[in-house]
């Protein structure tokens, strides 16, 4: 969509490969199993290692690495006979011998590829963006308005959550903090030596602001809302030089791309439901109206039969089910049985006889006691509609994990990615 867009408006398109993120885990989920019993396999593709940001992340395995194409196809074989993988992961194994960074190689490899089927946009990692002489002006800028900006970041996602009902205090994002005498700013910051991505945190001193990430590291930036900012922004530089790397977060990411980079900002569903929140925070900082932005998706699902079971299936065998338990003289035959005649007859009465204060358990209890009293009548349609629902809820797990839409894009065949590609050229 972003290359077909480019090209429509003789445009150049981007994609801001997020770096700063950290790798939670070195192994993708893969398919498995069979149709009829399918699982989900967590198949390595590195060594594990501490969780620390894409940018500084070496491959630790590659031999591990170089195999996962074959281990992967196998694993899912049963369920799809040629997956892309196979084919792709020989161009990662290549890039990955040409710059030793896990996520770069990948992006590499994958921007590559999407290269061969025709598209034409550049690739650029966050890291590089934030090393930039106009991103040092943008920090400083914020570091030295940072009580208001504090003020407004809260203020903005407090509101997203009452308007969307959002509970928890966790999503969107998390409230910036504000312990002790420090500020909390929308930034990470790690140490090139030490990885381990941290909250920066500001307060001020005089004609500084001292900068820290409250462990090991501490700074003092020759910075204040009256001025500094050429000074402070070349301090930044060689900070980086020195191996401190600050990284914008989530929101203020996607606010730098939409006022600094690009004259279109193109988001996902879930990140550009949250982009709702940057343009209050564009609108109440910098007092302009945001820059629109795109939000655009697509689901592809593996070539796999699936079956036709849906969730409403199954709340009507629980609805079934419940029905034997509360009105159980809808499904049987007293005839011939007086017993069971009993039984109706005494609900039917009880049912008829209007609710007093004074009658109230009397007749609960009578109108339970004709319910159970004709369940041992249904016992053969009961076990019957618990085997279907139990065939369902078995049948919706498979579903679940064959039709997800959440596996990476070379686990799926060729031509189907080919296509989806040539749809978003087409639009």
């Amino acid at each position: 969509v972003l290359g077909s867009i480019a090209t429509q408006q003789g445009g150049v398109s981007v994609n801001l490969a997020i770096d700063s993120d950290t790798i939670k885990t070195a192994s993708l989920r893969v398919p498995g199993g069979t149709v009829d019993a399918p699982r989900v396999e967590n198949v390595p593709l590195d060594r594990q290692t501490a969780e620390i940001p894409y940018e500084a992340r070496r491959v630790e395995d590659a031999e591990c690495l170089a195999s996962f194409g074959r281990r992967a196809a196998e694993t899912m074989r049963p369920l799809v006979e040629n997956p892309f993988v196979g084919q792709f992961w020989p161009l990662i194994v290549e890039r990955s011998r040409q710059c030793g960074n896990l996520g770069e190689c990948l992006a590499q490899a994958r921007h590559l590829q999407e290269g061969r089927w025709g598209n034409a946009t550049l690739e650029v990692p966050q890291s590089h963006v934030c090393d930039l002489p106009a991103f040092h002006w943008f920090t400083c800028h914020l570091l030295a308005r940072l009580p208001q900006l504090w003020d407004v970041y809260n203020r903005s996602v407090a509101d997203y959550r009452v308007a969307n009902r959002v509970r928890s205090t966790a999503h969107p994002v998390p409230d910036l903090d504000a312990p002790d005498d420090w500020l909390e700013a929308p930034f990470w910051i790690w140490m090139a030596d030490d990885p381990r991505r941290r909250r920066l945190f500001v307060r001020a001193s005089g004609d500084r602001l001292v900068l820290s990430d409250r462990h090991t590291w501490q700074h003092a930036l020759p910075l204040t809302p009256e001025g500094g900012a050429a000074r402070a922004a070349d301090e930044l530089a060689e900070l980086s030089g020195r191996g401190v790397r600050i990284r914008t977060r989530a929101l203020i990411t996607t606010l730098f791309a939409r006022l600094f980079l690009g004259d279109l900002f193109v988001h996902g569903i879930g990140g550009a439901k949250y982009d709702q929140v940057t343009s209050c925070i564009i609108q109440r900082f910098f007092g302009v109206r945001p820059p629109e932005y795109m939000t655009t998706t697509a689901t592809l699902r593996l070539p796999v039969a699936r079956t036709g079971v849906v969730p409403d299936d199954l709340r009507r065998a629980s609805a079934a089910l419940r029905d034997l338990t509360y009105h159980p003289e809808r499904h049987v035959s007293a005839a011939g049985d007086g017993a069971l005649a009993t039984l109706v007859l005494q609900k039917q009465q009880w049912v008829a006889t209007g609710q007093t204060r004074a009658n109230a358990r009397q007749r609960c209890h009578g109108i339970r006691a004709a319910n159970e009293g004709m369940q041992p009548y249904l016992s053969d349609r009961r076990q019957a509609l618990l085997d279907e629902r139990a065939e369902m809820e078995s049948a919706l797990r498979n579903k679940a994990i064959l039709a997800s839409r959440e596996y990476a894009f070379c686990l799926h065949t060729e031509e189907p990615l080919r296509r989806l590609m040539q749809i978003g050229r087409d639009g």
